[in-house]
């Protein structure tokens, strides 16, 4: 059996001490209904790992850096707390921006389970989840795409040359409400839950 080629999760895991996490990541993704992950769940599980491990030998509690990493990744934390969180583990000698690009997304951790350790997708008893991965599968070649773009712009000059990471979400508007959500959220939570009423005066 050859070796199976190196990508981003198992470096990343060799590099802050993270054990066994082929095993951890296809345990959390093949278990029953009641108790199986997402794979944006098991992406939020790696880079929780990632992040303590990475401040594990400062003066941090386990406490204070869940909450560290709570209000980084909350995008609707206020910025001025995102400054001073920054400014708390600056004091410790830690690079926070060169943690999170250690970070993996749902589209990594797809690609490495299905390609990497081949993990067949975890049967479903709806057709949620499949329709939740058609999307994440298009959405990880798009990133590929991009990412190659990105190299052939800057092979030839017309793009800086930076460390650039490409994310590719997928939103769904109810135009009913105008409200805005992941596609996984939506299709996961039944659709929106606006409400949409038909009186005498509506057209029809």
């Amino acid at each position: 059996m050859t070796a199976k080629k190196r990508r981003k999760i198992p470096k990343i895991a060799e590099k802050y001490g993270l054990d066994n996490m082929d095993e951890f990541l296809t345990k959390h993704w093949t278990a029953e209904d009641s108790e199986r992950k997402s794979l944006r769940e098991l992406a939020d599980m790696f880079n929780k790992r990632v992040f303590s491990a990475a401040l594990s030998d400062t003066t941090l509690t386990s406490g204070e850096i869940k909450q560290i990493y709570s209000i980084l990744e909350d995008n609707d934390a206020p910025q001025t707390e995102r400054v001073r969180i920054r400014r708390k583990v600056a004091k410790e000698g830690i690079d926070i921006e060169e943690i999170r690009a250690d970070f993996v997304t749902h589209q990594t951790i797809y690609t490495y389970l299905t390609d990497v350790v081949d993990v067949d997708s975890p049967e479903r008893e709806t057709t949620i989840e499949s329709k939740v991965q058609t999307i994440e599968k298009l959405a990880g070649k798009t990133v590929v795409v991009g990412k190659k773009s990105l190299s052939e712009l800057s092979n030839v000059n017309k793009l800086n040359d930076r460390n650039y990471r490409v994310v590719v979400d997928v939103t769904v508007i109810c135009e009913n409400c105008q409200s805005s959500y992941q596609f996984e959220e939506l299709v996961t939570n039944g659709g929106c839950n606006c409400a949409v009423e038909q009186t005498a005066d509506t057209p029809q």
